[in-house]
Parts: C-alpha cells; structure tokens; sequence
C-alpha cells in the first residue's frame, strides 16, 4: 500500500493511513447500521456493509494515488485537511446523536453561562483599573481620631492640607447634597455636589461642552454649575445649547457653565455640581462633612506621604488641641475605598461557586462521554485495527468535544448576557460601585473561549484516556456480543458521579448556610415596629429656606395637615430614618463623670427629632419623658439617650437631669437629658454592623435642619400606608408648588433594604445551587440509565431465575446511590474545610451547622432516588423473553 504514495513524507503517509481507514470504517460502520435496522444480525449486516462497500484494499490504494497525484507534500496542508476531516466526522457524529448533543451542550452552557456572567462583575469591580486617569495614583484621605479609623474632614484642616502637603500634586474636596432643579414642569430632587477647585482634574474628567468652573467665578461667589452628561441627555434632552442658559437650582438662577464627558460620574448619585466655596477665615475644625481626593506626586511614595502628613497633623493637633489632639491622617487608595473588603469577597465567593457549577458540568458531560465512549468501543477498535495511531484516536476526541464545548460556549454567550440583565434589574441600588460597568465585552468574551476550550478539553479527558487504554484486539473479539463494563469503566464513573455529587453537596451547604443566616437576620430586632409606618424626605432649599423660622414653619404647617388626612394615626420628623446606615456623630461627654480627655472622648448618633417620633416609630420610652412643645427654640436645651449610652456612660445613678456636653468647637452644646429611649438599629441588620450604638435626640426646633424625613403611621385599617402618598404629595404642593418629595419608602421596605445585599447574594448563591442539583442528578440519571440498558440481559436471567421487582430495583439503585452515598460523604467533609470561607458571610450560623448538613445531604439523596426511579422502573418491566431476544 505504501508503494501507492510514492514520493510522500512516510510521517505524512502514516497520517493519511490513518485518515483513509478511519472514512473507510465510518462508512462500513453507517452501513451496517443500517442494515441491522433493517432486521439483519450483526454478522449478516457486515458481510452485507462489506459487499456494498466494495474491495477496502482497492479503495485504499485509490486515496493513496489520488493524494499522490496531488502532490500533498505539504505537511501543513494535509494537517489542516486532517483536522478539516476530523471536524467534518464530529459534526456527523454529532448529528447522528442529537440528544447526547443536546444536552452536553445545554450542560455546557449553563456552566459557561454562570461563570461568564459572574466574571463579567468580578473583572469590572475587581480586576479592572478604575476609569479614571492613572487610577493607582488616586487616594482618599481622612481625619483620624483616637478611637476611629476614620473621620469626615472639617474645612479648615483640608485647606491646612492643601497648603502644606507636597507629596500630592493635588487635592480636592467634595460634599453631597440634595438640590432641587426646576426647568419646566415639575421640580425635581437631584443629588449634587458642591466640589473644590481641581476636583474633575484631578479625577482626569473633562468637559464635553463650556468652561467648567472658572477662579474668577469662584471668587466673586457667582453661582454656577456643572452637569454630567447623563443628566444633560435625561433631563435636558441633550441640548447643546443649554450651556450658558441658566437653570433654576434651589430657587436660584444658575448658569450651566459646563456638560461633563460621558463616564465615571455619569453612574454616581451626584448629577449636578457647583462651586465648594468657603471664606478660610470662617472655617473651623469641629464641623466634619468634607470627603477629601488626592492625587499622589511622581516619584513619591506612599509611606513618604503617610510621614508627611503625619506632621502635618501633629502640626495642627498641637495648633488646635481642643479639637485634632491625637488625631492624625489615614490615607486609603480610591479602589479600597470604592470597593468595600465584604463586596469583595461575596464576589470571589460567587465566582467560587459557578466554578463549582462549571465542574459538575465538566464532570457531567466527561461521564456523558464515557457512557458514550462504551458504545463506541467497537467503533474505536475497528480504527484501531486498520491503523488508526492513538494520537490519531485523542485527536478525534478532542475534536468532538471541543465543537460541543464552542457550541456550548456560544449559548453560555447568550446566557450570560441575560443573566446579566436580569443582575442589573435584580441587585439593589449601591451593591456595586458607580465605577463598575458590568457588561460583555472584549475581556469577558476572551474569557469564554478559554473557558469553553478548557471545558472542551476536561470533558474530553475521560474518554480519550479510555480509548488510548483501549485493547482492539479484545474488543473485537467481544464484538457480537453485550458486554457488561469493565472494572476501570465502573470505576472511572463512578468516580465522576462521587465528585458531582461531592460539588453539589458543598454548593448546597453554603446556599443553605447563607439561607439560615439570612433568616436568623430577619427575625432579629430592630428596636422599632415598622409595620404601618411611611417615611417622606424633604429637602428644603437653603436659598429659599435661609431662616430657620421658615423651615420649621414649614414642616410643623406639614405635619397638621398630614395628621389630619383620614387614616394617619400620628406623624413626627427626624433628621435619619433609622436602619439606613447612615451616621451623623457627635463626640460627648457626661458632665460629673470622670474627665475624659478631649481626644479620646466617645462617639454618638446625633438625630434631631420633633415630639412624637419615638411613638409614630413605636420606639420604646424607657424612662423619663418625650419631647413636648414646651421644649421650645428659645428654652432650655433638652436631650433624650438611648439605653445603650446609659449602660456605658453613665452607669451609676440616674441619668435623668444630668447634663450632656455634644459636639465641638463652635458646635458644642449642653444638653440635660430628660428621657432614655430603647436601642435602635441604626446601621441596619447586616452582618458586622453595629448593632447597640449610643444616640443622642435632640428636638428639631432647637437645633433647625432643612433635610428631613416626614415619617407618619396610619391606623392599620385601611389600605397600604403607600396609598397615602399622593395626599402627602398634595399637602405639601399646597404650602410650596416647587417643593418635591423623594425616597418614598415604608419602614418595612427599609428594613428589608439593609438586608438587600445578603438576600442577592443568598439568591444567587442559591440559584446556582440549584443548577449544580439539576446537574447531579441529570449526571446521575444519564449513567444508569445507560447501565440498566447494558444490564439487560443479567436483569432478564435474574428475573428467569425468580428475581422479585425489589431486588431488580435494588439493583438499579446500588447502580447510582452508592457512588451519590461517597459524594456525600466527600462533600461534607469539603463543607467542613471550606466552611471558614464564608464565615464572615453568616449571622448566628455556625460554617458547621449539623441542621444545613444533615438537610443539604437528604435533599442530594431525594434527588438522587428520584433520578433512579425512571431506570428503576424500567429495569423492573424487563421481562425474561425480551432479554434474551436483546443477545
């Protein structure tokens, strides 16, 4: 034969060998197939394929001469022609089994689907620079007090910063802050943001359109702003002459003097920004709002600005003891700060988890492939026979199932992208950073190729080492003949379906752990009765609200006409609804008790409320009295602590009557304490916050705030307290047209807020727990399936014998629960080891829970019996006769 191709590379001929012998046992393989359907016994189909065929020595000296004639010297060429070939015989396998391909590839996709997806969130939170000009130079900075890691800046020490520092090139300050914009139509609550000079270039932002704030601006004080681009297109419509136009912003005519380039800042609440000014002869230290940027010099380190600005501080601690003794400066890269340690790490553990989803599919689809494999055998060994290499043979395996784990790539393309929609309309607002864009692009797509060719080449590894392994000669001899498997078949499997079902069983113990926590979470108290309560906010401008008479005339006008719509039980004020994380502290400290040295002194909540609150919030009095009218602007200042701050501050005596000493500088006041409120959840129900935290009531009208909460209870007889919400809208459109209402929410929702992003996490969590189930079980179902086929005749000589319909199913499911059993075992003790990964996750669970163990093991069993039960059942309808007829 080899005298046919004369003049061609002996590798090269050897290749095309193989490639001849493996078309010519293809087609004598689909002819015999089709004779055997036809009613033929093997033997008589092959004889028959053989004669159909033709002399197989004449057809392979005919291939040899007519790739001769060709002159396929080319070893490249003829590589690609064999891979060419190899694809097409994969292609035509594939078709040839549309179930098996099916299901691979849905396997594959929903594996492919989840990882792509949740890589598409880890790599634009985690793994992408921030989109901002040389990212990595980018800092925050911070006051530090002696007891906390952090503090907002008070103005006079960010100028003091400014000045001094020459480890940054530059520094910017910002504070938020709700406006109201009016430009036809109705008025509008937008976020903004009052910014210093150098903040947008700092942050390497530009204008798309006009100057931006010029010094001349800032110093006569004239009121300016700038709007970023998606407020611009949303709210404006996109109108490119709107720049040097004025719009009314808190009552005030403003000039737009610039549109900020489409980016970053068109995702952070704050849409519109104006001039930070302050006069720095004016500014003081002991009001803390700002939030400080910095830029980091070239060629300076971090450790040199830490040294730098630690002098600064003891510079002005030493300046201004009273207020910065002991308080130094803490200096945090924009990406710590931007992406919270806790995201972090819920984020590398989801990734974690479609990880293990991905391996049961790979696992799922490599025993796919064995039970496959079997029923191939003859067909390997056929190739074998008439001189098909082994490379030869893994190549074609390869081959095949890296056109099922492209095809499956390509629907987990799909996959991806609607999971990620359905991500974007599912996670709460604030999960991610503003930063991050999550969407498929270049990156993500790159990284579901390699995981497609990786999966494609996992999947392939079990039935590729068999058929490399594979004896022709004895499975030739065995032809004609039902085999059972052997051992190393049995085992290879079985060890497939132990490891699903061991990474089913851990994705299932840690959704469960997540689900117990999250409910343990829930029913924990938040020191209010939520039910029936609805919260407004209100922002009053300061333009137009300057006088404190006004703004409390305001909301006192709001509250009687609130009150007295049918229906409201009561209404009060409050600076904060609770449960929201928010913070607004104030040090102090207990007059008559040990001195407390002024930098060390302790921290409390602040609010400001009217009388009323703690009953419309069903917050408990636990001594003294509540807030009345005759706790007037002009009377004695009052004040009413919670029972935390009593135990830890004033734990002798009685602290009704003291004095209480909050705040600082020109910000401190004395306060007597005339009442003592239980604990509220001030910073939500999340893991690691703060659950007993000191506060401080103070009333309203003492201490006057434009930005407040209406809050209001109904009587719980009528409708939902949301229905209200128009008659609130009414009332205050009735004392001022241009006045908006945001944050419209219930206690109820806000409380079922702070959890919003353990509840994501958990469904996540659990969906993909879910998903590894499902591919258990289909794993399972599939492998016994195949093995009850192949047990068919053993089954009819059994039931021939007496076997009752009990010992043919225990038969079947000693088939699949036994390895599920070990998978079991094997999971649990993964839980075990893994448990710490997601301790910081949980809440009153312990990573070893014996309640999630126990239930995550018998539900893995009950899906395991109900993926038995179909072959069961058909293996205990195999009668004698028909078992026989199958040899």
């Amino acid at each position: 034969m080899r005298n046919d191709g004369e003049g061609i590379d002996p590798t090269l001929a050897a290749e095309i060998d193989g490639e001849i012998e493996e078309e010519i046992s293809f087609h004598l393989q689909m002819r015999m197939e089709a004779n055997m359907k036809k009613g033929m016994s093997r033997q008589e189909a092959r004889a028959q394929a053989l004669r159909q065929f033709g002399d197989p020595q004449d057809v392979r000296r005919q291939g040899r001469r007519i790739l001769a004639s060709q002159g396929s010297s080319s070893r490249g060429r003829a590589w690609f022609a064999a891979l060419g070939h190899d694809l097409q015989f994969g292609l035509r396998q594939l078709r040839r089994h549309p179930g098996f391909a099916l299901v691979a590839m849905v396997t594959l996709a929903l594996g492919i689907g989840a990882n792509t997806a949740i890589f598409s969130v880890v790599d634009s939170v985690l793994l992408k620079p921030l989109p901002y000009q040389d990212p990595e130079r980018l800092f925050m900075l911070w006051e530090r007090p002696p007891e906390y890691p952090r503090n907002s800046v008070s103005p006079r020490t960010f100028l003091d910063w400014r000045e001094q520092s020459r480890s940054f090139e530059s520094m910017a300050a910002f504070s938020d802050d709700g406006v109201v914009v009016t430009r036809g139509g109705e008025p509008e609550q937008i976020s903004g943001a009052a910014v210093s000079p150098g903040f947008f270039r700092l942050l390497g932002v530009d204008m798309a359109l006009g100057t931006g704030f010029l010094p001349e601006s800032r110093q006569s004080g004239e009121p300016t702003v700038i709007l970023t681009h998606a407020l611009w297109q949303s709210r404006f419509g996109g109108d490119p002459a709107l720049v040097g136009q004025t719009i009314t912003v808190d009552g005030k005519q403003m000039p737009v003097v610039g549109i900020l380039e489409p980016g970053p800042l068109d995702r952070r609440p704050a849409q519109l920004y104006f001039p930070l000014i302050f006069d720095p002869s004016q500014v003081g230290r002991a009001s803390h709002y700002l939030t400080v940027y910095a830029r980091l010099a070239q060629g300076r380190s971090l450790s040199q600005a830490q040294s730098e600005m630690d002098a600064i501080a003891a510079a002005i601690a030493e300046e201004s003891p009273e207020t910065n003794k002991d308080w130094g400066v803490r200096i945090d890269p924009l990406r710590e700060r931007i992406v919270a340690s806790d995201l972090a790490q819920s984020l590398w553990v989801l990734f974690a988890a479609v990880l293990l989803v991905l391996s049961i599919a790979c696992v799922n689809v490599a025993n796919l492939n064995l039970v496959r494999a079997s029923e191939r055998e003859r067909e390997v060994a056929l190739r074998s026979a008439l001189g098909a290499g082994r490379l030869r043979l893994l190549r074609q395996f390869l081959v095949e199932n890296l056109l099922l784990a492209l095809a499956g790539g390509a629907l987990g393309v799909a996959v991806a992208h609607w999971t990620l929609r359905l991500f974007s309309a599912w996670i709460p607002p604030g999960t991610l950073p503003a930063e991050a864009q999550v969407q498929v692009d270049w990156r993500v797509l790159a990284f579901a190729l390699a995981v497609s060719l990786l999966t494609g080449l996992i999947s392939a590894g079990a039935p590729a080492w068999r058929a490399w392994r594979q004896d022709p000669n004895e499975t030739l001899k065995r032809a004609g003949r039902t085999s059972l498997p052997g051992t190393g078949q049995r085992r290879s499997r079985s060890l497939l379906l132990v490891t699903e079902t061991a990474l089913a069983l851990v994705l299932l113990v840690g959704s469960g752990l997540l689900i117990r926590s999250l409910w343990q979470l829930q029913q924990s108290e938040i020191g209010l009765d939520p039910e029936n309560v609805l919260s407004f906010h209100i922002s009053l401008p300061y333009s137009k609200y300057s006088e404190a008479q006004a703004s409390l005339d305001f909301f006192q006008r709001l509250r009687e006409n609130v009150e007295a719509l049918p229906g409201v039980e009561s209404t009060a004020l409050v600076t904060q609804i609770p449960v929201t994380f928010w913070n607004n502290g104030l040090f102090f400290s207990i007059e008559g008790e040990t001195p407390v040295d002024v930098a060390r002194r302790p921290g409390a909540h602040f609010q400001r409320v009217s009388p009323g609150y703690f009953r419309t919030m069903g917050i408990a009095l636990l001594q003294g009295r509540d807030f009345s009218p005759r706790d007037a602007a002009g009377g004695p200042l009052v004040a009413i602590v919670n029972e935390t701050l009593v135990k830890r501050h004033i734990p002798s005596g009685d602290p009704i009557g003291r004095r209480i000493a909050a705040g600082s500088g020109d910000f401190a006041r004395s306060y007597q304490i005339i009442g003592v409120v239980g604990d509220v959840q001030v910073y939500g129900l999340a893991p690691g916050a703060q659950p007993d935290a000191p506060e401080i009531y103070v009333p309203l009208v003492q201490a006057p705030f434009n930005n407040s909460f209406l809050v209001l209870r109904t009587d719980g007889q009528g409708s939902d307290p949301q229905a209200l919400t128009p008659a609130v809208r009414e009332q205050v459109r009735r004392i001022d047209p241009q006045q908006p209402i945001t944050q419209v929410r219930s206690m109820q929702e806000v409380a079922a807020a702070s959890l919003s992003d353990e509840r994501f996490i958990t469904l996540l969590l659990g969906a993909f727990a879910l998903t590894a189930l499902i591919l258990a079980s289909v794993g399972i179902y599939s492998v016994v399936a195949f093995v009850v086929s192949r047990l068919t005749h053993q089954i009819g000589i059994r039931r021939a014998l007496g076997a009752l319909d009990r010992h043919v199913v225990a038969l079947v499911l000693q088939q699949g629960l036994r390895p599920a059993l070990w998978g079991i075992l094997l999971g649990t003790l993964l839980a075990l080891g893994l448990g710490g990964v997601i301790s910081s996750l949980l809440h009153q669970v312990s990573p070893a829970d014996p309640l999630i163990l126990a239930a995550s093991a018998l539900l893995l069993v009950a899906t395991t019996l109900l993926a038995l039960a179909v072959p069961g059942s058909r293996a205990s309808r195999v009668q004698p006769v028909v078992a026989l007829r199958s040899e």
